[in-house]
């Protein structure tokens, strides 16, 4: 073959191999694209971030507890309990009382089955309200803290009451080694303590704490429609303990408008030994209050159920501050 001939033939193959070059480009191109629209049909739209919803400037969210019970107390239902108050710019607490037991120290207040059952001491039970204590303030550091005096406690200062009559100096010795108030170290703590048997503030009824335009009372009714019987009896927003039952009721009076009652529930054992003479038992259940609080001192009030150591609180961003751009 002669040279001629020979670069001829190499032109040829040259173009071939451009060719076959342009055309391995094209298809990874094409290739490319394919795998785009692939890719965008097997995608799930993202989901848009869902934005925080803010208080109203000068607005809190407040937190109300029920019974407790302090040896008593439902760690699983407290767990729930702590973990949202953990998520949540919680301003202020209240307790609603009852967050010592002390059946075992009370024997000539209890009835004989409960005695029996009482397996821990009065110092445990107290230890167990302080720990309580503790980790709720470590929950809510920064918030407000009112307590309400329960039935139980005020079993203990009646008792010192009735043995120290002779002389003061005695109860005040006794208060300071066996009452729950100094026990508790709530002065220490700043957690402001109602006595069931005092005034507090303007309130027309003893015991009874006002807070903006809601009232807090430990005990109302163990009957099942307590939440009923405290909005007819106090003619006002009212939330209270004691019965264990988490429980609403609304209704709307002429002059004054749509007013709500409520009971929490509780965060002690459902169905303790100690308390199976009782059949009001059944109708307990674990829980806690919020109520989302405007400048005006007007109220979301929410009832949030824990079932099984599970709260029943959606997902919930309560936020102050704006995201800065």
């Amino acid at each position: 073959m002669d040279s001629k001939a020979l670069e001829a033939e190499c032109a040829v193959l040259e173009a071939r191999v451009d060719a076959l070059g342009k055309e391995l480009a094209e298809s990874r191109k094409q290739n490319k694209a394919i795998a785009k629209q692939l890719a965008r049909i097997g995608q799930t739209k993202p989901t848009p971030p869902t934005k925080p919803a803010r208080l109203p400037k000068g607005g809190y969210i407040r937190a109300i507890i029920g019974d407790t019970h302090g040896c008593h107390l439902d760690k699983a239902a407290w767990a729930a309990c702590m973990a949202d108050l953990k998520s949540l710019d919680i301003a202020q607490v209240v307790l609603l009382g009852d967050h010592i037991e002390c059946s075992g120290f009370l024997a000539e207040h209890q009835s004989p089955f409960t005695i029996s059952q009482a397996k821990y001491s009065y110092a445990q039970d107290l230890d167990a309200a302080n720990q309580w204590l503790n980790e709720l303030q470590e929950c809510c550091p920064s918030a407000e803290y009112h307590m309400i005096q329960g039935n139980h406690c005020e079993r203990v200062e009646k008792w010192i009451m009735g043995h120290t009559l002779a002389n003061d100096d005695d109860r005040k010795l006794l208060l300071e080694v066996l009452d729950p108030e100094y026990r508790l170290n709530l002065a220490t703590r700043k957690i402001k303590f109602y006595r069931r048997d005092q005034f507090n503030d303007t309130c027309s009824e003893r015991g009874t704490l006002k807070l903006g335009n809601c009232l807090f009372v430990h005990e109302v009714s163990t009957a099942k429609n307590a939440a009923r019987i405290a909005v007819d009896r106090y003619a006002t927003n009212v939330v209270f303990g004691h019965s264990h039952r988490p429980d609403i009721s609304y209704s709307r009076k002429p002059g004054v408008g749509q007013i709500m009652a409520a009971n929490p529930g509780c965060l002690c054992t459902l169905v303790p030994v100690w308390q199976l003479s009782r059949s009001s038992i059944n109708d307990w259940g674990h829980g806690y209050s919020l109520q989302i609080v405007a400048p005006d001192e007007s109220f979301l009030h929410i009832n949030v159920q824990i079932v099984d150591g599970k709260s029943s609180l959606m997902p919930l961003t309560l936020s102050r501050k704006r995201k800065k751009k």
